[in-house]
């Protein structure tokens, strides 16, 4: 089993030192209760994986990866968007030299049809057994979340098809930042994401200290209203390190209330008292309670949301990753992606 993070080296030699002397008021709970390595009998099912060839091989490919492709990327997929995924795949094989990634597959026709498609087994990732029932039941709701919204211990299948999947994709983004072990990156992307290049040193995607890097959304409307934007799950870079194990955890034990990742990790951000740099771009923010998680929102230009189609010329220059708001059916997508001139998939590619 290759496995290069574990309790042992995310045990942050500032951890002790920080929380002797920390306040134990609510906020602080987080850091207590998951900091510590609590709730890791949550991943059992997904920790599984980690003995896969297939990540084990993705792993070790992203880590030799020269400065700049070393990121480890993956998407989830159900059958309907297996096109999508296709088209992702394609454009991280055109825009990087020898790119790492996973296609996690949901359902039995998507792994079927990914590898029809002529996607590399060495990409696919099948993950209807590993989370198929997902832990019997979510538990340890943290002292500092208000006793009002607290939720019951429920079992992920009580989450519904939309909150299981975003468990399923969550949770496996965090077992792979403790597969690629502390200081590297994992980046979990809509399966209409289109990549065009590789981050450049310094640039927003490369900031040496972020644990997060993501691109910028409008939902949930509450975080929107405080702070201007929110964090955009939908394409997030996220730095291996007891940090993001952190607040990774407190999220899937949050998605048994919200049911939706982005609510969950955009409140939490926001509990956490998350500062944020005064007119700087990219956005760059701090969380005041407990050991500093370190957040950065990527520019517009970089990551575009709003992709008119006589923009593309001009955002093509700018572009790292197109996430463009675009129709949310899978046909709709492909045909927006096609009109943007970001499809890449050859028309007789057909399932």
């Amino acid at each position: 089993m290759l496995h290069a993070g574990g309790p042992s080296t995310f045990a942050d030699h500032r951890l002790e030192e920080w929380w002797r002397g920390a306040p134990k008021g609510r906020g602080n709970q987080l850091w207590t209760h998951y900091l510590m390595g609590a709730g890791t009998e949550h991943w059992d099912l997904v920790d599984s994986l980690a003995d896969s060839s297939v990540v084990a091989a993705q792993v070790r490919h992203a880590a030799l990866n020269p400065a700049g492709e070393n990121i480890l990327h993956v998407t989830v997929v159900t059958k309907d968007y297996v096109r999508l995924a296709l088209n992702w795949a394609l454009a991280l094989e055109r825009a990087f030299t020898a790119p790492a990634y996973l296609i996690g597959c949901l359902d039995k026709v998507a792994c079927r049809d990914l590898a029809a498609l002529g996607v590399g087994l060495p990409h696919i990732l099948d993950l209807r057994n590993a989370t198929a029932g997902g832990p019997a039941v979510v538990v340890g709701e943290p002292e500092w979340l208000e006793r009002s919204t607290q939720a019951t211990a429920r079992s992920v299948q009580a989450l519904g098809r939309t909150g299981r999947f975003w468990w399923q994709r969550l949770s496996l983004v965090r077992m792979l930042l403790r597969e690629v072990g502390p200081g590297h990156l994992v980046a979990m992307s809509d399966a209409d994401v289109v990549w065009v290049r590789p981050p450049e040193a310094g640039s927003a995607w490369r900031n040496p200290t972020a644990d997060l890097i993501a691109s910028q959304g409008t939902f949930p409307a509450d975080v929107y209203s405080a702070w201007g934007t929110t964090i955009c799950m939908g394409l997030a870079v996220w730095r291996s390190s007891s940090r993001t194990l952190a607040l990774l955890a407190a999220a899937l034990d949050d998605l048994a209330r919200t049911r939706d990742d982005q609510v969950s990790v955009n409140r939490l951000l926001v509990q956490l008292d998350t500062a944020w740099g005064e007119g700087a771009l990219p956005h760059h923010g701090r969380t005041a309670l407990g050991l500093p998680l370190e957040v950065v929102l990527i520019p517009t230009v970089e990551a575009p949301r709003e992709c008119p189609r006589e923009a593309m010329s001009t955002l093509q220059h700018t572009a790292v990753a197109f996430h463009c708001l675009i129709p949310k059916a899978p046909t709709d997508k492909e045909r927006a992606l096609q009109e943007l001139s970001l499809w890449l998939v050859p028309a007789r590619d057909r399932v």
